[in-house]
């Protein structure tokens, strides 16, 4: 079970990538702010539509925690355009990632186990 204690301040879940959508700029600052407060953690950027990126951070959370407890899995992509003035490449990409990363990744994570 997850619970927060209050104690990140409402940083929790990397809160400065989630305001500005720029998580190079940020993932330095959002990590030194989860550490202060007694966390640990390890900023990965990763594609989940590339399975050699997604093994690669499993593997390093693995190498850096012992194993993986919980796995927050919400990566998604949105297009807020009308179905007609959508292309389908936006359209595939969504479907790759909205689709692909709910059902692949967890996957990923319990092969570990």
């Amino acid at each position: 079970m997850a619970v927060n204690t209050g104690k990140l301040a409402g940083r929790t879940l990397f809160h400065h990538w989630c305001q500005s959508g720029d998580w190079e700029s940020h993932r330095p600052k959002a990590a030194r702010d989860v550490e202060s407060v007694g966390g640990k953690c390890l900023p990965c950027v990763v594609d989940i539509r590339h399975e050699d990126q997604v093994q690669k951070a499993i593997d390093a959370a693995v190498d850096k925690f012992g194993g993986i407890d919980i796995l927050v899995n919400n990566a998604s992509a949105i297009s807020l355009t009308g179905t007609l003035d959508t292309p389908m490449k936006k359209y595939d990409l969504m479907m790759n990632i909205n689709g692909g990363g709910p059902t692949s990744v967890p996957g990923y994570v319990f092969h570990i186990y």
